[in-house]
């Protein structure tokens, strides 16, 4: 039997070196590690930069490391999303893959804090530490199908995009809708408490 191991991140190179030293017997580690090996009986994602297609996880076992608690928080930038959404609580979820995006069955949530200081790096990093421990947790438990799933409840499921998070980037809008004389202006504040306006005519100020 041969698992492979999907990423695209030094987090997933990571977890498939601890993988290929604690396979258990009668298991081989695929080598390949950016795109599908067709030999491979089990997929694990984890960070893999890409949505697999329907024909690749065909008559395959596949799981992924999703950066978020889902079902609210599918598709991509999901640390951007939850400071932005005021989320107490960040996460990642282990499910198994089907062909919608971050639809199948869920294993496993760990949950972390998000802190008023925290930053989506931060929260990619805290997540990523997750991500390993979670791995190392559950890896034998996926091999030798030792492991419960619930369905998501689709009622709460939002997916979002690469395309929504760069619509955020451009704050052009918000500070001409708060560029008036005498009136408080579109701000930011850094994490050393400093408070940095915005003006549609003068810039940063």
């Amino acid at each position: 039997m041969k698992i492979q191991i999907l990423t695209s991140r030094a987090i997933g190179d990571a977890c498939a070196d601890w993988a290929h030293d604690n396979l258990p017997k009668g298991w081989e580690l695929s080598e390949l590690t950016s795109f599908v090996d067709e030999d491979a009986d089990v997929i694990i994602s984890v960070l893999f930069d890409r949505i697999l297609k329907p024909s690749e996880i065909k008559g395959k076992r596949v799981y992924n490391f999703h950066p978020g608690i889902l079902p609210e928080n599918a598709g991509s930038g999901n640390f951007s999303w939850s400071i932005m959404k005021g989320d107490k609580k960040a996460g990642i979820t282990l499910h198994k893959i089907d062909e919608k995006v971050d639809h199948g069955d869920i294993i496993a949530i760990r949950d972390f804090d998000v802190l008023p200081d925290d930053t989506a790096e931060s929260l990619f990093i805290a997540g990523s530490s997750h991500i390993q421990r979670m791995f190392k947790d559950y890896f034998v438990k996926i091999l030798k199908k030792k492991y419960k799933t619930s369905k998501q409840d689709m009622s709460l499921r939002k997916i979002y995009s690469k395309k929504d998070l760069d619509k955020m980037k451009d704050l052009t809008s918000i500070v001409r809708a708060l560029t008036f004389t005498g009136k408080d202006r579109a701000f930011f504040t850094t994490r050393n408490g400093r408070r940095i306006e915005l003006d549609f005519n003068d810039g940063v100020i």
